[in-house]
């Protein structure tokens, strides 16, 4: 099938793989939009906590965004829909495309079995995606129990347009031992402890590594790609 054009939901931002999507799209000269998954958490603060912590993670405006990505695939004319993650898109909205003849897809980039990112929702609705490609292997069997309809290992990949430095950049400056960039979750926090204790100077770049005690003071927050990039020169 040739493909001339894709919808893609994800995040937008710079340092966001949806982003990186829509550059190398852009570049095959496909006609292409990105719908900001954001929007599917905009609204009542209170709302949306209750929402993530006792209904499973759940977007508060779920129904709505689908509805809104579902008509801009019918009125754009678009045939390919990419979908960036755990992405707020139901079993309904999915299963309505799907009769559009979109072609749907899921580039699996977390681990929705992971505790940290665990929402049931979402798993109903992954089977409805006609392809789901994930960056982990130790998904695919998980993928098939559900029985999505296709699946695929895709690991990762780079883009040189974000993820290089300049020829002239200094590269003896000092800096941390170890740079880590990623999200505080339990099983990289096993990782890094030993690190900790034999030493090391890290440099953690991502979400909630500020909570947790013996990693608070080596949390740097979250970072633009070209910050990232430095400080990984330096290290």
């Amino acid at each position: 099938m040739l493909i001339d054009n894709i919808l893609i939901v994800g995040n937008p931002e710079s340092f966001h793989v949806g982003a990186h999507f829509f550059k190398a799209a852009n570049k095959l000269g496909l006609r292409t939009e990105i719908k900001d998954v954001r929007n599917a958490f905009y609204g009542s603060r209170l709302l949306q906590s209750v929402l993530w912590r006792f209904c499973g993670r759940r977007p508060q405006r779920l129904e709505s965004f689908g509805k809104d990505v579902v008509a801009n695939c019918i009125a754009g004319g678009y045939s390919i829909l990419l979908a960036i993650g755990i992405a707020p898109l139901d079993y309904h909205s999915l299963s309505r495309l799907r009769k559009e003849g979109v072609q749907t897809l899921n580039y699996l980039t977390d681990d929705p079995w992971n505790n940290a990112h665990y929402a049931p929702w979402f798993l109903r609705a992954l089977p409805q995606y006609d392809a789901v490609f994930s960056t982990r292997n130790s998904n695919l069997a998980d993928l098939k129990k559900i029985e999505c309809p296709r699946i695929s290992y895709c690991p990762f990949g780079y883009n040189r347009d974000s993820h290089s430095l300049p020829p002239d950049f200094p590269s003896d400056m000092d800096g941390p031992d170890i740079m880590f960039v990623g999200g505080a979750d339990a099983d990289r926090k096993k990782i890094l402890k030993p690190l900790l204790k034999n030493g090391f100077r890290l440099a953690l770049y991502g979400g909630y590594w500020s909570n947790f005690k013996e990693f608070s003071q080596f949390s740097c927050g979250n970072a633009h790609l070209s910050t990232l990039a430095r400080k990984g020169q330096d290290s």
